[in-house]
């Protein structure tokens, strides 16, 4: 089977679900081993990574003639989870609705600020609502799978931006500019690094673990 060229919002559970083989045996083919050491995580793909998937593992069942046989197939899902910060400060314990497709679900935030849902793995995107007490009702558009990698200059624009860290302008292929750059170098003097405004091994790995992905 050739290379799958990844498209928006896609992840390794998802093309796997697509041409019918595991996760893991797409993500630990040995083809896969360099996108697996630049990407540290099948949960986070880019657009356009190339990545193979191996023939599909058929299954062969031996059943009667002349009989009614049913055959049950799982629904794919997948884990979503999303953490809410305040000022960098995790907001528990607030209400919340989900709406995925047809279907509401309703619950509250962790202690840490975490929303962690099971949703069918074909979901592209969820509304969600938090219900602070108090005040106004917040609304968010949830996309599944977009978040770019930590190690493209888009992926810690989408991350600082999330943490409330935003400016004027965008990241592309070629860095994050002379504002983000700034905002940058203020997220790392925060956290005790220097403050180069550069995009840096340890400057990533402070900036997922904060963020959470």
């Amino acid at each position: 089977m050739p290379f799958h060229r990844v498209a928006q919002g896609e992840f390794v559970a998802k093309i796997a679900r697509r041409y019918v083989v595991s996760a893991d045996a797409i993500w630990n083919h040995p083809d896969n081993a360099d996108l697996k050491a630049r990407r540290k995580t099948p949960h986070v793909l880019k657009a356009g990574d190339q990545i193979w998937v191996p023939e599909t593992d058929l299954k062969t069942v031996s059943v009667a003639t002349g009989t009614l046989h049913r055959f049950q197939v799982k629904a794919a899902t997948t884990k979503v989870k999303v953490r809410f910060l305040r000022q960098e400060k995790p907001r528990g314990a607030v209400p919340f609705t989900a709406t995925i497709g047809e279907r509401s679900l309703d619950g509250a935030l962790d202690g840490d600020g975490v929303l962690e849902l099971t949703i069918p793995i074909d979901t592209t995107s969820f509304e969600l609502e938090l219900r602070p007490p108090n005040e106004r009702v917040e609304r968010y558009d949830v996309r599944v799978g977009h978040l770019d990698p930590a190690d493209d200059p888009v992926g810690i624009e989408q991350r600082l931006r999330h943490l409330g860290h935003a400016w004027e302008g965008a990241a592309d292929e070629s860095g994050l500019g002379p504002e983000g750059s700034r905002v940058l170098a203020g997220f790392q003097k925060k956290h005790g690094l220097e403050p180069t405004g550069e995009i840096d091994d340890a400057t990533r790995d402070k900036l997922r673990h904060v963020h959470g992905s």
